[in-house]
């Protein structure tokens, strides 16, 4: 029978830390991305679409399955459908994501349901998402990648989430409630 041996790091931290990067973006890289948005051909629609998916902890199915309908401007509530297993509510819209949601809404000239939409009046798909938020990412140079051949850590829109989440344990105690509020 061969001797294991228990490794332990000295300082007190996992032994296999170095191997695991920070998996979520901070305050900081959103403002980066979000600024960077804006400039894009399609920067109102971009903006929305990631400011919208950190401030409620969207996944990209969630995002591109919005509709309209979804967004009460006069009550500024939208109603997050979740997908696996996730708890449904309508949540607060706050007034620096209304203006956004106004702006992208007058801009555009059709009467389609979903609420992002691509050029050709079709919902957005997920790959075109990934698209933006790693052409985004690229452009104010965050290491934001998709897809399996992605080397580790592989990071994407969903780090957008962790990091609203991360930005919420600053400001509310109890953990049930921001587990609640993402699901």
């Amino acid at each position: 029978m061969t001797k294991r041996q228990i490794v332990k790091s000295s300082d007190g931290r996992a032994a296999d830390e170095h191997e695991h990067a920070r998996d979520y973006l901070g305050q900081a890289q959103v403002d980066q991305l979000l600024a960077s948005a804006k400039k894009g051909r399609h920067g109102v629609r971009d903006h929305l679409l990631i400011l919208m998916m950190f401030r409620h902890g969207l996944r990209v199915s969630e995002a591109i399955a919005l509709r309209r309908s979804d967004v009460d401007l006069a009550q500024s509530r939208v109603w997050i459908a979740r997908l696996k297993n996730g708890l449904s509510v309508e949540q607060p819209v706050p007034g620096d994501e209304l203006r956004p949601i106004r702006r992208w809404l007058a801009k555009r000239d059709d009467a389609l349901t979903w609420l992002f939409i691509s050029e050709r009046k079709q919902p957005l798909t997920r790959q075109a998402v990934n698209y933006i938020v790693s052409s985004v990412g690229n452009a104010v140079r965050l290491d934001v990648r998709f897809g399996e051949a992605a080397p580790q850590p592989r990071r994407g829109p969903r780090m957008a989430a962790a990091g609203r989440s991360n930005y919420f344990m600053q400001y509310i105690s109890k953990l049930y409630l921001v587990v609640s509020y993402l699901r």
